[in-house]
Parts: structure tokens; C-alpha cells; sequence
């Protein structure tokens, strides 16, 4: 249960901005660029965990910083997303874009170590052997 007494937390038992600023500095420093990038994600724009689970480089706009939510990804596979207002489009902040930027460039690069070609319909979390990031709902 939620202690909404505590200061790191809102009324609404949202983490306030220092105590997401400070995990997001933990998960930096102790975990890989892909589930760092994954977090932030999440945390930066309230996507769902399958939905970030299925999200693809095509569905990301670096030029105009917009990323397109059209699909969610669970123990039952790829689908699309769940209601109409699922679908939508989420503003990047620069500072998110250039994240998402560094990522991308370290993924193609884990993919030409191993023989892989990067494709825009490829599934934007991956591990260090280039493999989906399969337990993205066990964040």
C-alpha cells in the first residue's frame, strides 16, 4: 500500500519530481543503457509498460520530437492498443530526445557487433546481445 504521507510522494501517491529525479539517477548509475532509457521513458511520459514494450524506432519523430503510440505488447504477444484513446502522440523534450538519440546510436552499434542489421521497424528496447528486451512488464 501507497503511504501518501510521505514526502517523497504527491497527494495522489505520484512520486514527487526530486524523488523521480533521484531514481532516475539510482537506475543511471546501476543499470545498462537500455533499461536506463526504458525507465526514463516511462517515467518521462507516462507511456504503459506494453506499450513501450512494442514501441518501434519508425514510431519515433526525432525531427519534430513526437513519439506514436498505436500498439501494446504483453504475455500474449503484440496487439494493438487497447482503447482508441490509447492511441496517441507524445511530445519528447529535448533533453529526452537527445537520451533517446545516444540509445539509438548504441543499438545500431550492438547490432553491427553482432552481425545485425538495424531496421526503423525494430523494437526499440534490446539487450547488450541485441535480443528484445522481453521482460519489460517486470519493471
Amino acid at each position: 500500500m501507497i503511504n501518501t504521507h510521505d514526502s517523497h510522494l504527491l497527494s495522489d501517491g505520484v512520486p514527487s519530481s526530486n524523488s523521480l529525479e533521484l531514481l532516475l539517477k539510482c537506475v543511471k548509475q546501476s543499470c545498462d543503457i537500455s533499461r536506463y532509457t526504458l525507465i526514463l521513458i516511462l517515467a518521462v511520459t507516462g507511456m504503459r509498460r506494453g506499450e513501450a514494450g512494442d514501441l518501434r524506432w519508425s514510431d519515433i519523430d526525432f525531427k519534430d520530437n513526437l513519439i506514436y503510440i498505436n500498439r501494446t505488447r504483453d504475455f500474449y504477444g503484440e496487439r494493438s492498443a487497447k482503447t482508441l484513446n490509447s492511441i496517441r502522440c507524445i511530445d519528447m523534450t529535448e533533453v529526452f530526445r537527445k537520451q533517446l538519440d545516444r540509445y539509438r546510436k548504441w543499438c545500431i552499434e550492438q547490432k553491427l557487433i553482432f552481425g545485425i542489421q538495424h531496421s526503423e521497424e525494430d523494437l526499440v528496447f534490446i539487450s547488450k546481445t541485441c535480443k528484445p528486451l522481453s521482460h519489460v512488464h517486470h519493471i
